[in-house]
């Protein structure tokens, strides 16, 4: 009887030291946090989501624009209109294309092109018999000399050439822009001469260049109709607004003067508190510090959890009782004995 009673003081006592263990492992990490576990977790959240988004809103590099165009380029012709367009100094590639549309078929046609190869650059791979004139394709016969920086071109056919579709290019070149100094911006041509353009319908031929000189449409019967066309601008002349970005994309510069705003803010406020609410200094003597002020926060108390507790309180009840029924057995066996 006495090897079961201690059995059972020894499981209790094992028991309530389990119980303690963990309630004191909750309120040290409560005291070390001075928040409730739950509080931490969402703190710990919060500071994750916030660091992303800081990230994913980070603008990418600003380019500074230039008070005036790193190229400019006119496109001009002896039949073709004129086209113009403006560069940043960014450009590497520059598409110069003539379109033409006639009623009547091209027969035969002559042309040079000429240009400033120290500013422009013609690439054969670029530009070949296919792509310069592809309504005429390996029937014509282009020449580049890209020291004096011109192109010939000549071509005919009996059974001529359609242009009676929109959007054909007659010419189509495409130059690579050579290296241009910042403080150097150039201003250059691209000249399209028509030497010999004629057209016909099977019945007659007509002669709409000649010796590079235009005949008079409006006396022909032959519709024409004739454009030029430049790689579209990209330059953009400078503003004194500086530019604005969206709420959501703030820059660099205005991430860091609104932390240094929100640093000046509390810096000022806690200078302009009353002496009432500033901290008491503390006074050293015998190893005790002053009273705390009365305004301070409380600090946060565990509670515990209220099952433990009522589990805590009925063990201890049964291990009472049974320590008391043990006893109470082993004195009625001792006065029977007597």
């Amino acid at each position: 009887m006495l090897r079961r009673t201690a059995f059972a003081i020894v499981f209790i006592l094992l028991l309530n030291l389990i119980l303690c263990a963990n309630v004191f492992a909750e309120e040290i990490t409560t005291e070390q946090t001075g928040l409730p576990p739950e509080a931490t977790v969402k703190s710990s959240e919060q500071a994750t989501d916030g660091t992303a988004k800081v990230g994913d809103t980070q603008p990418t590099t600003y380019v500074k624009r230039l008070k005036y165009p790193s190229l400019s380029v006119s496109a001009i012709s002896n039949f073709f209109g004129k086209a113009e367009a403006d560069y940043n100094q960014y450009t590497k590639e520059v598409s110069v294309a003539y379109y033409l549309r006639s009623s009547q078929g091209v027969a035969t046609t002559q042309w040079s092109l000429s240009y400033d190869p120290s500013v422009l650059k013609l690439n054969t791979k670029k530009n070949t018999a296919l792509t310069v004139c592809p309504n005429m394709g390996e029937q014509g016969i282009i020449n580049f000399d890209q020291k004096k920086g011109k192109v010939t071109y000549n071509a005919t056919d009996i059974r001529l050439f359609n242009f009676e579709i929109d959007g054909m290019p007659f010419v189509r070149l495409v130059f690579d822009v050579a290296d241009i100094p910042e403080g150097a911006p150039q201003i250059t041509k691209i000249d399209l001469t028509i030497d010999t353009l004629v057209v016909a319908d099977h019945k007659k031929e007509t002669e709409i260049v000649r010796n590079f000189k235009t005949a008079d449409l409006s006396k022909l019967g032959v519709k024409i109709s004739n454009s030029t066309v430049l790689t579209e601008s990209n330059y953009q002349e400078p503003t004194t607004v500086p530019p604005t970005t969206a709420a959501s994309s703030p820059t660099p510069d205005q991430l860091s003067s609104t932390v240094d705003e929100k640093i000046s803010e509390t810096t000022v406020s806690s200078e302009k508190q009353s002496p009432s609410k500033q901290a008491q200094p503390t006074s050293v003597g015998k190893g005790k510090s002053s009273k705390p002020e009365a305004n301070a926060e409380p600090t946060p108390v565990h509670r515990g959890n209220i099952w433990q507790a009522a589990i805590l309180l009925i063990v201890m009840t049964c291990g009472m009782a049974a320590l008391m029924l043990a006893r109470k057995h082993l004195m009625l066996k001792l006065m029977l004995k007597d």
